[in-house]
């Protein structure tokens, strides 16, 4: 879980870096993310559906979201948007058993 959690973090700090659709073209690094995350897309919702431990349910839902709203992100740069701030849900939820391998850092705004 913490890998997947970090590569969800990377992925945002990429699409935080992206100003325009054209900052898509060639990305290889961010398309491959992706495309790991929805690989994994199946795995966490089965382990969503067949888990009976509240503290892992609640971790997995929260991976869940904190998924979606890259796949969100991703889209609206695609599709010409500006992305709204992500917020990591280890923060949102002060969850203190989760080490993602790789922790997000919001790219500083450009002038």
């Amino acid at each position: 879980m913490n890998l997947l959690k970090g590569n969800i973090n990377f992925t945002n700090e990429i699409i935080d870096t992206m100003r325009s659709r054209d900052d898509l073209k060639g990305n290889d690094t961010l398309i491959d993310l992706l495309k790991a995350l929805k690989e994994m897309e199946p795995k966490l919702f089965e382990l969503i559906s067949d888990t009976d431990n509240e503290n892992i349910l609640n971790l997995c839902l929260m991976v869940n979201e904190d998924m979606q709203k890259t796949f969100d992100r991703f889209k609206i740069i695609k599709d010409g948007g500006k992305a709204e701030p992500f917020t990591p849900g280890e923060c949102r939820m002060m969850v203190h058993y989760l080490e993602p391998n790789h922790t997000y850092h919001q790219a500083s705004p450009s002038p």
